[in-house]
């Protein structure tokens, strides 16, 4: 077993696991010098090439696969990593023949990743975000996001700049194990990069007071540069807030962690988060939910409590108690006062077990919203629908004339629900005349038959006559017949006029200037400005 970094078990290493020759895995370690991880370290694809392009000229070598050189790559792109996470290797404890080809390959996927945003370097848009009291968790959020998403020197994403901890983990911690292993605490590499990525240079002392190590160092080499680049993100994204008057002192070294700690302490001082902690209830408390509206609806609803939720989580890290899930379904089901979720709440409130979280409070509550919606939007086409089909000339149900009053459905159904006509007789204490509306409205059915019947006298059978849709129509349609005779007759009179005075050669005086006044009121005497008493004149 290789357990040492020594020159035969380089060279076997080589061999054995990369698939080079031995003429090549000794001209690899002998001439190219690459015998230990600090070697390989300083390597990049480009260097890699050219050392293989040397040993390719030498004719005494029999030939060096492609696939041997990818490994090599890979194996140089791991130990960067080790050294960018500050782990151990190389050491007498980790020596670098013991890795072996299924651990490099474990970062096959992040190593041609990270290629392609070189080749790309793509970043995103800065715009500009307000930073205010009421903003301020989004645009941080915002912040860590872009920050994710842009990488640094040595790959590892710019959001280990600003991260809360300035020291790393230490190499040898054993619980922290890196990502890939079963024990790992880590989701993913750059969660493990942000986390691990050292900060400060080697020589610096755990003693030393915190705010001296924040502002002067030592840093390692690859934190200034990629401290700068952050610096110009947060000036492209805040510098036309108000808030950036506090970080002006860091803008001639571009200190991107200062001036993000600095921005950070203005709004999440304990007086600010408890404020903000405050605001985030109330918010929840006035929610409500009771129809949809215009630019409103259940879905909008939902929206806006995760989005306080959300709010309230970032509180967490700055000592607010997390908002449990009791609390959330508790708000979120008083604000909906809309009747058609009655059966929710029964079924919620029948099996309290089952709706412990509120992910699955609020998805019973949406499926059952998008449900009753469904069954409205038929209903609608269905009404819709026979809305067309009754419209014409015969009505609904096929029965004479138009309209709502003229055989809907069933033309016989008025007469079957007359009073019978024994009933009718049994009223006597009815007669024939007025009755006002308060006395009326206290009638029976068969009184008010038997007043009708006395009215009408027997000359109509009852549920033979027009219904109200019917005299309601017959009256508009009189109203129109007549307002259009009307308008026929005073065309016929103004035209009348017109020739009768063309015939005539009657002019018409005007009046001075060619001022039409009749019809106006200017000169009526009634309408004429009043004047107040006399004003008093003051003696000299």
């Amino acid at each position: 077993m290789r357990d040492q970094d020594t020159k035969p078990n380089f060279i076997a290493w080589y061999r054995d696991v990369f698939g080079f020759s031995l003429s090549v895995a000794t001209a690899m370690y002998e001439v190219q010098q690459l015998n230990d991880a600090k070697t390989f370290n300083e390597l990049d694809d480009d260097l890699i090439d050219n050392i293989f392009s040397a040993l390719r000229k030498d004719k005494t070598h029999n030939g060096i696969a492609e696939l041997a050189v990818s490994r090599i790559k890979l194996l140089a792109f791991w130990v960067r990593h080790q050294f960018r996470t500050n782990r151990m290797i190389g050491t007498s404890s980790t020596p670098l023949v013991r890795v072996t080809l299924e651990k490099i390959n474990l970062l096959k996927e992040q190593k041609r990743l990270e290629d392609s945003w070189r080749s790309d370097n793509k970043e995103p848009a800065y715009d500009p975000l307000t930073l205010d009291h009421t903003t301020a968790v989004k645009a941080f959020d915002k912040v860590k996001t872009l920050l994710t998403r842009v990488r640094g020197v040595q790959g590892v994403p710019l959001s280990y700049v600003i991260r809360y901890n300035i020291w790393d983990p230490e190499a040898d911690d054993e619980q922290d194990s890196p990502f890939g292993d079963e024990d790992s605490k880590y989701s993913s590499i750059d969660e493990e990069m942000i986390a691990r990525a050292p900060i400060l240079a080697d020589n610096a002392e755990f003693l030393t007071d915190l705010e001296t190590l924040e502002t002067e160092g030592p840093w390692v080499p690859t934190f200034p540069p990629d401290n700068k680049k952050v610096w110009s993100i947060l000036h492209s994204l805040f510098s036309t807030s108000p808030s950036w008057q506090h970080v002006k002192k860091w803008a001639a070294s571009q200190d991107g962690r200062q001036t993000y700690r600095t921005l950070h302490t203005h709004h999440f001082g304990r007086d600010r988060v408890d404020t903000m902690f405050h605001s985030i209830l109330t918010t929840l408390q006035n929610l409500h939910y009771a129809e949809d509206r215009k630019n409103y609806n259940f879905d909008k609803y939902c929206i806006a409590h995760v989005e306080q939720h959300n709010l309230h989580a970032g509180l967490v890290e700055f000592g607010i108690s997390e908002l449990q899930d009791k609390m959330k379904i508790l708000y979120f089901e008083e604000g909906i006062k809309d009747p058609s979720f009655a059966s929710v709440k029964s079924t919620i409130l029948a099996n309290r077990a089952a709706f412990q979280d509120f992910d699955t409070v609020m998805e019973l509550y949406v499926n059952t919203y998008r449900a009753n919606k469904k069954n409205s939007e038929v209903t609608n086409q269905t009404r819709k629908i026979s809305a067309l089909q009754g419209r014409g000339d015969w009505g609904r149900g096929g029965g004479g004339g138009r309209g709502r009053g003229y055989g809907r459905g069933d033309p016989d159904k008025r007469k079957r629900n007359l009073v019978p006509q024994d009933e009718i007789d049994k009223v006597t204490n009815v007669h024939g005349g007025w009755y006002s509306a308060e006395e009326y409205s206290k009638f029976t059915p068969a009184m008010k038959a038997k007043h009708w019947q006395l009215k009408t006298k027997a000359s109509q059978a009852p549920g033979t006559g027009p219904t109200s849709a019917a005299k309601a129509h017959k009256t508009i349609k009189e109203l129109t017949t007549s307002l259009t005779e009307a308008r026929s007759v005073i065309s016929e009179l103004t035209n009348a006029t017109s020739n009768l005075t063309k015939k005539m050669d009657i002019d018409l005086p005007n009046p001075p200037n060619d001022e039409v006044v009749w019809g106006r009121n200017r000169d009526n005497p009634a309408l004429a400005r009043q004047d107040g008493p006399p004003k008093k004149i003051r003696p000299n």
